[in-house]
């Protein structure tokens, strides 16, 4: 009875710790893709004191 339980209870905690992964991977992937997109706006200015130094 004892196990049945703690096998009942494992198998509930394992199901949600799945979930909860996937849920953050998920949103990890999201900002990921957002991040790759972005692109900020260099002045001209600052890429040429780049290139001169």
């Amino acid at each position: 009875m004892k196990e049945n339980l703690f096998n009942k209870i494992a198998e509930k905690m394992a199901c949600s710790l799945g979930e909860a992964s996937i849920k953050l991977s998920e949103n990890a992937m999201e900002k990921c893709c957002f991040g790759g997109i972005y692109e900020t706006k260099i002045p001209i200015q600052l890429l040429k004191q780049n290139v001169n130094k």
